[in-house]
C-alpha cells in the first residue's frame, strides 16, 4: 500500500517459501531493514544539542511493539499499554561510541507519542490533528490519500 500511495520509503518486499532440510517451514515475507540514512528512511539525525523546537520535533525512528529484549530506556510505553522502540535515536546502548538521544528529546517524543493517542481515544480527533481521508484507486481497487 505504501508504493500505491507513493510514500517516500516503502521498504521493498518479496515473498518467499522457506524450505530448510527439505522441510516445508512455511510462506513468510522478506522485507529490507527499516534504517535512516540517504537511499532509506531519508529525515535528519538528532544531535546532542537539538534539545529546543524547531529541532527537537524531527528526526526519530520508531517501532511499534518493540523487541522484547530491547533495554528499558530504548522503550516507552503509552497509557493504554501501546509499546514503542526507540529505533534512532537510541537513549541506551551497550557500545560506548554510540551517540545516544538525550532526556529532553526521549521526554518530548514520548509526550507526543501520549498526546497523539490521548487525541485518538478522545473522541474529537480532528481537534487535534489533520485527519487524511481515503478514496478507493480506480484501477486498483486500493486506496490513495487525499487532503
Amino acid at each position: 500500500m505504501g508504493t500505491e500511495l507513493e510514500l517516500a520509503y516503502t521498504p521493498k518486499m518479496l515473498p518467499v517459501d522457506v524450505v530448510m532440510n527439505g522441510e516445508y517451514l512455511g510462506s513468510y515475507y522478506l522485507s529490507e531493514q527499516v534504517r535512516v540514512g540517504d537511499t532509506r528512511v531519508d529525515i535528519d539525525e538528532l544531535t546532542d544539542k537539538d534539545n529546543d523546537e524547531p529541532e527537537i520535533t524531527g528526526g526519530y525512528l520508531l517501532s511499534l511493539s518493540p523487541y522484547p529484549d530491547a533495554p528499558e530506556e530504548n522503550i516507552f510505553y503509552t497509557e493504554k499499554n501501546v509499546g514503542f522502540g526507540f529505533e534512532n535515536p537510541e537513549f541506551y546502548s551497550d557500545d560506548p561510541t554510540d551517540e545516544l538521544g538525550t532526556a529532553a528529546q526521549k521526554a518530548y517524543i514520548s509526550n507526543y507519542l501520549q498526546e497523539t493517542e490521548n487525541a485518538v481515544y478522545s473522541g474529537n480527533v480532528s481537534e487535534y490533528m489533520n485527519i487524511w481521508t481515503c478514496s478507493p484507486l480506480p484501477t486498483t481497487g486500493g486506496y490513495r490519500s487525499s487532503r
